[in-house]
């Protein structure tokens, strides 16, 4: 007793006790790892213990806890654990035990029975706790599970604790075997962490200090047999995986895990739909699943399933302090290759004042993407910045290099870190406070996520965060384009985000909710049908779906039938076998399944059936639902849905023969299927189905028809509620019987193979639709030592007459190259014959221009609305056309003005077209700008932009200079104008990049020190509309401005063009034509 007694010779010594570990052991891949005893440094009581003749002394510690003290030299007791007093210290024996076992695990379970309390902290009295986030998270899970098994989702701010809400629930819960997947290796290395001790539950006081740490599992690997698989969960309460880890586990160990887990954990559950964690999650369909995120989307932009029970406002984390506040620094920079260069002076001026003075422990993250970014930044970064010496972390390096790394940071060697997603979710480094956003996230759950890792607050010396992007950037998602506006205020604008997120979610599952389940329940808000249908015409005052059960009684159901009251909408899957058809094989069978949907529309009294396997046409259960007096629309009616469609072309084309019995049924594909019907044979066929596409309501619109009735589009609808919404517009036409088969036919625009010259005067050409979609990325031109983006490249119709050759330039700063386009059998041919050569070059790939045209044909605007595209003639029907009324044309005083002269150029001549032209808008009109784009591929002469209401207006002026010195009624003044107005209505399409180009534009010439493009607005008020279009409905018009026209002699020609011109722009994009002359 003489240790003890020196160990205790005064009262209440100060002692400290080394963490004991129970187990640190491996099964298989499987690390298996027990906290037998935290540690403790701390005054603790001498407490004498008599067992019989026995006698020994303990350590009474202020938790509750006593461990027997052996002295240094003493025989060890019979039963551990212990400490030994060694006289430098404590050390434990008896703790470590050789192997975990299935008494391990219980006895963990087993000290759990009352040893959580539901306590809230309360700062204001200095009461630890819960967050209330967690608190309201940990009831809500509770009282979840007093109901329903069914999957639940907590929706949590990133910040506010959702891993302490998980080791709460594993102890309130007393949950018995747990599979917690997470996202990322990072991820499992800090949740294995915090299950290994319980983070801070004892600390806080809402769990007994003489509760047991529970035996977790750190899965390294896949796990390859069920006998694994017991070992692992027979000795673990809690085991952390990677999804990947999960997934690649045999299939008989996969199933044997699902059976022995009593729960799953999700963390980051937006990951959830992807397939393999859809897979991992099938298994645990009886099982009570958790799903934790602070986001209820995807990264993808897809929704996660499961019932939301528990939605914590971003908001109110921000009211209780949860979040630090967010600044953020814009930069605003039109010209991509100065992008990068003012977001890192930015980032890295706001954190050098971060740090001055020892103010604030802040560290500067540079997000960019792909990887190969990184390795061109951080050579920007090592020049601006040497002396905080700039790591790169990225998921492709070695453990060793990213280690490296990683301690650099900690150690606070290095302050700037760039990184492209491996620094996201799960990494938790409060010490991330200036973001230097040089690629953006695309949605906005991993922006939430992202976000959350600056706005930490469980650290001293922290101050503010700070984002810092480029707001002139148009590639940013619709859904973030408000918090990269130049004025955006994060701080509002992140929590209103995820509260529309959340509440979009929750309505998804109300929707949900008013399906009413029969058998196995299929959430409604996971079905995202195509669009396609059968429709029928109904009698009934009400419909029937409860007898839906009658028609499936003798089909293998795997969902279903739910019925939606409210919606008059109802679904069920089905599994369907067949025979495979590669060969006799008898238990070998092809297993589909097969997804119904109806909806009955009361108001036009019709049944629309949308069936997966499309086959057959379900009479027998629209009779079922809506009675025997069900009537199919088949026949002609069908076409009757292509009303309303303008500019149609078709693309597939199924022709049946009425005569002869050679030949039953032809089917045609292609832009110019027509073609392959011969006049003669038209006679003798009726069309049977058909695919087209145009425009409808200003949008581009595809629509297939059946004769036998059904009807397809290439559009997938969201949810159940969209496709009922497009059943229900298409019904209205297939019922509107003013519509005749005849009238159906007049829509069509037959495109021509192009074997000769078309006897049509060229308006106008402009490049390849490809390379405005941006296809491959960067494209330019060369034309001869000068290289420019191909926007910035004229080219130009060379004559605007027809008989001759087609030839056009094109041309940079005075070099040009020509070219002439010849027709033959197989369509246009390409060719070179004066001047300069030009290329193409796309991704580092130079190829003649002549080459790439062959391959991507530019399109070219002819009289008459004739357009080449793709090397076919589009030539609209002329019947019904009108000419352009001469009433409407605007004629205006041109005194002063050299009608002769059409651009102001950048010295802003006062008396040409188009100073005039701006004059009279500025002085008439209330656009927010005015812009001068004349130029090389110019948009329009002159571009205006206002918001009006939910409308951002557009207009588009092209001036025209006359070829005579007074105004007449020369019809080859308006060519190139008249194509030069139908050339731009592709701008309609593309509005964000029509403002960006326009930012870019204006930021080239500045840089070569001339005046700016502005007549109206500057570059601050461009940005605003930027940031703003996504939320407007783009309103345009078109204007033509011809001094060498006028009104009172103009001719019927002229009239045809300009009545054929404003019809193109008409029956695209509904787009109005003015016309501005002389008198």
């Amino acid at each position: 007793m003489a240790r003890q007694e020196a160990l205790f010779a005064q009262e209440n010594p100060n002692i400290r006790i080394p963490q004991a570990t129970r187990f640190d052991l491996s099964i298989g891949k499987t690390k298996v790892f027990q906290i037998y005893f935290e540690g403790f440094d701390g005054r603790c009581k001498e407490q004498i213990v008599r067992e019989g003749h026995r006698e020994w002394t303990e350590a009474v510690l202020p938790s509750g806890h006593a461990f027997r003290v052996v002295a240094r030299g003493s025989t060890s007791p019979e039963v551990g654990p212990f400490l030994r007093d060694t006289g430098d210290g404590l050390r434990w024996e008896g703790v470590r035990l050789a192997k975990p076992d299935q008494n391990s695990r219980n006895e963990a379970l087993a000290s759990w029975r009352g040893a959580f309390t539901f306590r809230e902290e309360d700062q204001d009295a200095e009461l630890s706790g819960l967050r209330t986030p967690q608190i309201g998270a940990l009831h809500a899970i509770h009282a979840h599970w007093t109901f329903s098994d069914e999957p639940a989702m907590i929706v949590m701010p990133t910040g506010t604790g959702k891993t302490e809400t998980m080791l709460s629930t594993l102890v309130s819960q007393r949950c018995e075997r747990v599979l917690v997947i997470v996202p990322s290796l990072i991820l499992r290395d800090q949740v294995f962490g915090k299950f290994a001790n319980l983070g801070l539950l004892k600390k806080l006081g809402v769990l007994s200090p003489t509760a047991q740490l529970p035996v977790v599992g750190q899965m390294r690997g896949s796990i390859e047999t069920a006998e694994e698989v017991d070992q692992i969960f027979g000795a673990c309460n809690v085991v952390v995986a990677v999804i990947n880890s999960v997934a690649k586990c045999s299939e008989p160990a996969l199933q044997r895990l699902a059976e022995l887990c009593t729960h799953l954990f999700i963390d980051e559950a937006h990951h959830v739909p992807a397939a393999t964690w859809s897979r991992v999650k099938g298994l645990f369909q009886h099982k009570r699943v958790l799903q934790f995120t602070a986001t209820p989307y995807r990264n993808d932009g897809k929704r996660v399933d499961g019932k939301v029970i528990y939605a914590f406002p971003l908001r109110k984390a921000q009211e209780q302090g949860y979040f630090k506040p967010i600044r953020y620094l814009p930069v605003v920079e039109f010209l991509p290759e100065r992008s990068d260069r003012a977001i890192a002076e930015a980032a890295i001026g706001r954190l050098r004042e971060d740090l001055a003075g020892n103010t604030y422990d802040h560290i500067l993250m540079a997000r960019a993407h792909p990887i190969p970014r990184l390795e061109s930044l951080i050579d920007l970064y090592n020049e601006l910045a040497p002396d905080l010496n700039p790591v790169i972390i990225h998921s492709e390096m070695n453990r060793a290099t990213r280690n490296a790394a990683f301690a650099s940071l900690r150690s606070r060697r290095s302050r700037i870190v760039l990184c492209d997603n491996m620094l996201g979710e799960g990494f938790d480094f409060p010490q991330l406070k200036v973001a230097a956003l040089h690629d953006l996230h695309k949605s906005l759950a991993i922006t939430l996520q992202f976000t959350g890792r600056f706005t930490r607050t469980n650290e001293e010396r922290l101050g503010d965060a700070t984002m810092v992007a480029n707001a002139a950037r148009s590639d940013v998602s619709t859904a973030l384009r408000d918090l990269y506006a130049q004025d955006a205020d994060w701080n509002k604008l992140v929590q209103e985000m995820a509260d529309q997120a959340i509440g979009s979610k929750v309505k998804k599952t109300e929707f949900s909710a008013s399906f009413q389940p029969h058998g196995v329940d299929f959430p409604a808000e996971n079905i995202q049908p195509k669009m396609s249908m059968v429709v029928y015409k109904t009698q009934c005052e009400e419909w029937s779906p409860d007898r839906l059960t009658e028609w499936l009684e003798h089909k293998q159901v795997f969902a279903g039938p739910s019925v939606s009251p409210e919606h008059n909408s109802a679904f069920f899957v089905v599994v369907n076998t067949t025979e495979v058809e590669w060969g006799l094989a008898r238990d070998a069978v092809d297993v589909h399944y097969s997804l119904y949907l109806l909806h009955w529309d009361r108001n036009q009294n019709l049944l629309f059936i949308n069936s997966t396997d499309n086959q057959g046409f379900q009479a027998d259960l629209a009779e079922l639902v809506c009675g025997d007096t069900v009537e199919r629309i088949t026949g002609q009616p069908v076409f009757r849905a292509l009303y309303g469609i303008n500019r149609l072309v078709l693309m597939n084309l199924g022709l049946k023969s009425v005569v002869g019995r050679s030949i039953k049924f032809t089917m045609l594909a292609g832009s110019d299927v027509l073609e392959g019907i011969t006049p003669a044979q038209a006679g003798t066929k009726t069309k049977t189905n058909l695919f087209a596409l145009g425009y409808e309501d200003g949008e581009r619109a595809t629509l297939g028809c059946s004769l036998k009735g059904r009807l397809w589009s290439n559009r997938v609808a969201e949810d159940i509620s969209e496709w009922a919404q497009w059943c229900q517009e298409t019904g209205a036409k297939l019922l509107n019987e003013a519509v005749t088969v005849n009238e159906i036919d007049r829509w069509f625009v037959i495109p021509t193979v192009m074997t000769v010259q078309p006897d049509l005067i060229p308006l106008d050409i402009d490049w390849s639709d490809e390379l405005y979609v941006n296809r491959w990325g960067r494209a330019d031109v060369r034309v001869g030592h000068r290289t420019l983006p191909f926007f910035d490249v004229a080219i130009d119709i060379l004559d605007q007459v027809k008989n001759q050759p087609l030839q056009f330039v094109v041309e940079i700063d005075g070099d040009r190259a020509t070219y002439q386009i010849d027709f033959g059998a197989d369509g246009p041919v390409f060719s070179h014959v004066g001047g300069a050569t030009a290329f193409v070059i796309i991704g580092g790939q130079s190829q003649a221009l002549e080459v790439f045209c062959q391959k991507y044909p530019p399109t070219i605007y002819f009289e008459n609305e004739a357009i080449m595209e793709r090397g076919l003639l589009f030539t609209p029907h002329r019947e019904g056309r009108v000419a352009f009324d001469a009433d409407r044309i605007t004629a205006r005083d041109w005194t002063n003005i050299n009608i002769r002269k059409e651009s102001q150029g950048a010295q802003r001549d006062a008396d040409s077209i188009q100073a005039d032209a701006i004059r009279v808008l500025r002085e008439t009109r209330d656009f927010e700008i005015i812009f001068d784009d004349d130029d090389a591929n110019e948009i329009a002469d002159i571009v205006c932009l206002k918001r009006e209401g939910k409308e951002l207006v557009i207009e588009l002026q092209h001036c025209k200079f006359s070829s005579a010195d007074a105004a007449g009624a020369r019809v080859k003044d308006l060519y190139e104008v008249c194509g030069q107005a139908q050339k731009s209505i592709k701008w309609r399409e593309r509005i964000p990049k029509m403002i960006k180009r326009l930012g870019e534009r204006e930021a080239r010439r500045v840089q070569d020190g001339l005046p700016s493009r502005f007549a109206v607005g500057d570059m601050t008020k461009l940005l605003e509309l930027q940031n703003a279009a996504h939320l407007l409905r783009p309103k345009m018009s078109i204007a033509i401005v011809q001094p060498g026209l006028s009104k009172a002699g103009v001719s019927a020609e002229q009239l045809e063009l300009l009545g054929a011109t404003e019809n193109y722009l008409r029956e695209t994009y509904q787009i109005p034509l003015e016309v501005i002359c002389s008198a």
